[in-house]
């Protein structure tokens, strides 16, 4: 295999490995620490006592751009050692690479690819990989998912700067900043399809600051603006739906109440996605096909689970259990205690000085819980506790984090006597150390993964599988593969899917969607003829395996025979295309 990003990060990491964790170390605490440092220093400029010159620098040193540019590079350079990582979050990255291969030859999403809950919006921006130039692969992927939190950070600064002013902004978008640059756990480092829907919700939320800002025929667009990007969230994910749908009726309620126009502009907006993938569907023939797999398929998958594992707890059992679920795992545990514990206490005093707040806390901080429990609903609504679900929280609770010290701030300046510079001075370092630096210090002293597994990365990322050299006698790259299971070989062979989805759990799953799933699975394989069928399960699911499913063997049986087993793993190949070999069918 030619060698490249995933296998060059995995070879930089085995040079350095010995040392890798404590360099990852040292340059994480001094990166977050001298954020901090900007952080602080903003809210109070010591160095504005320095001589002339050095007063200047340092001024220049704590600009916004600076702060902002280090947050960024804080996340891209703590972030990139993931990048060596193989496939990760259980077929999801595989399952989005293939859909984007698809794509790029049959761009008719639900005909040509299903990516079951995610939807066109996140399997297309895989494509973007391909326009500029690069490979679609799991080192590239996983580098789309940092410069989506990269840019989600800078909306949501610029965000809380249009609202509350940098002072402020840096200090509620630092907790995200350190969460998200320090990752390490496989569910959170692998794409997936919860960041795409970030990225559209913060850049929503920054509309919604411009928004705020603006009047006239610019407000109209901006309104307009915000409501179709909260419409692509639906269409990214179905699952992020009603977090899309409730930030957008507490916009509009808020904009019918001040009796303007932006709530008819904001639901025009947001009902134009859903207007175009109308017309599309019809003018396809694909409505019947979305309706099965996008609609009908997903309120099954929330009420039964994954492999309809039916879950029998009740909805107040599935929220009680929320807390444990949040702290699961160590990456964002002291995240979400620092930032649920501030937002609460800060609600409550908000609450109780509520006739005293200022008009836009009064818009955002009720705003923002909305979006805050939405996110939790989604999360909880499957009841197949992903943990990766949980990164549809880290936004919403950055704009309420940011609505909440804005607000606490703006009731302070309201007091007769203002608060001491010392005693101010000893908050904010407070909050720094309790929601930023002890969070990522605890996640940094533990090892990241990707130098311990880096020598396997790089010889497995190098280096072709026996599939797929058993798959490359009889086929080329650019050609299809079918599955059968849960087999996981295009990124590798560079193929696309021969049939609408790389794996096939829906027609394996027992239900009233079955039978749809099947007919539609066979139906793809007479159809794109792929030369190549894989059959391959995890142990805990043998009892899946074709000789299970009589029509669908059928159906194999006359058009492929069996070239290999390998490691579990069954190639078929299409009988006309041994023939065309020279192998006899």
């Amino acid at each position: 295999m030619n060698s490249n990003l995933q296998t060059t990060a995995a070879d930089i990491l085995v040079e350095i490995e010995p040392w890798g964790n404590e360099l990852w170390f040292l340059l994480g605490v001094a990166l977050i620490f001298l954020l901090s440092l900007l952080a602080f220093t903003r809210q109070y400029p010591v160095h504005e006592r320095f001589p002339g010159r050095l007063a200047a620098f340092f001024g220049r040193l704590n600009s916004d751009s600076v702060f902002i540019g280090l947050c960024l590079f804080t996340i891209l350079l703590l972030r990139l050692p993931g990048v060596s990582r193989l496939e990760l979050a259980y077929g999801d990255e595989g399952g989005l690479i293939s859909g984007a291969l698809t794509l790029l030859q049959d761009p008719r999403f639900w005909l040509s690819v299903d990516n079951t809950t995610i939807g066109p919006v996140s399997t297309f921006s895989l494509t973007l990989i391909d326009l500029v130039g690069g490979t679609i692969n799991y080192g590239t992927i996983k580098l789309l998912g940092i410069i989506v939190w990269m840019l989600s950070a800078f909306l949501l600064f610029r965000a809380l700067v249009n609202l509350y002013g940098s002072r402020l902004a840096r200090l509620a978008v630092l907790p995200l900043v350190a969460c998200v640059a320090t990752f390490n756990v496989w569910d959170y480092v692998a794409f997936n399809g919860e960041h795409i829907p970030v990225l559209l919700l913060a850049l929503s939320v920054w509309l919604f600051s411009r928004l705020e800002r603006t009047e006239g025929r610019s407000a109209v667009m901006f309104a307009v603006l915000t409501g179709f990007v909260l419409g692509l969230i639906p269409f990214s994910k179905v699952q992020a739906g009603p977090i899309a749908v409730a930030f957008g009726v507490m916009l509009v309620l808020y904009s019918w109440f001040r009796g303007n126009r932006h709530a008819l502009a904001l639901i025009l907006g947001g009902l134009l996605p859903s207007l175009f993938i109308i017309v599309y569907l019809l003018l396809s023939g694909a409505f019947e096909d979305f309706w099965q797999s996008y609609i009908l398929n997903n309120l099954v998958y929330a009420s039964e689970g994954f492999f309809g594992q039916k879950k029998d707890f009740t909805v107040l059992e599935n929220a009680l259990g929320f807390p444990a679920y949040l702290l699961k795992l160590p990456d964002t545990r002291y995240y979400f205690i620092s930032q649920f514990a501030i937002i609460i206490a800060g609600s409550l005093v908000l609450l109780t000085k509520s006739r005293s707040c200022d008009r836009q806390t009064a818009v955002v901080v009720p705003t923002a819980w909305v979006v805050v429990l939405a996110s939790i609903y989604c999360i909880l609504l499957p009841k197949n506790n992903w943990t990766h679900y949980l990164l549809l929280l880290i936004a919403p609770l950055t704009l309420l984090y940011g609505g909440v010290l804005g607000g606490l701030k703006n009731l302070a300046s309201k007091r007769q006597q203002a608060l001491p510079r010392t005693a101010g001075m000893v908050i904010v370092a407070a909050l720094l150390l309790v929601s930023v630096l002890l969070p990522s210090l605890y996640v940094l002293l533990n090892k990241n993964i990707a130098f311990e597994a880096a020598m396997q990365n790089s010889f497995e990322g190098r280096y072709y599988s026996d599939v797929a050299r058993e798959i490359f006698k009889y086929a080329e790259p650019g050609e299809r593969i079918a599955v059968w299971g849960f087999a996981y070989y295009y990124e590798e062979t560079g193929m696309a899917q021969g049939t609408r989805e790389a794996h096939t759990e829906r027609q394996m799953t027992p239900g009233a969607q079955q039978p749809y799933y099947l007919d539609r699975w066979m139906r793809d394989l007479e159809r794109i003829r792929p030369p190549i069928l894989l059959e391959s399960f995890p142990k805990q699911h043998l009892d899946q395996q074709l000789i299970y499913y009589p029509e669908v063997k059928e159906l194999v049986d006359a058009t492929y025979r069996q070239t290999a087993d390998i490691d579990g793993v069954k190639v078929y190949v299409r009988k006309e295309r041994l023939q065309a070999v020279g192998v006899a069918p």
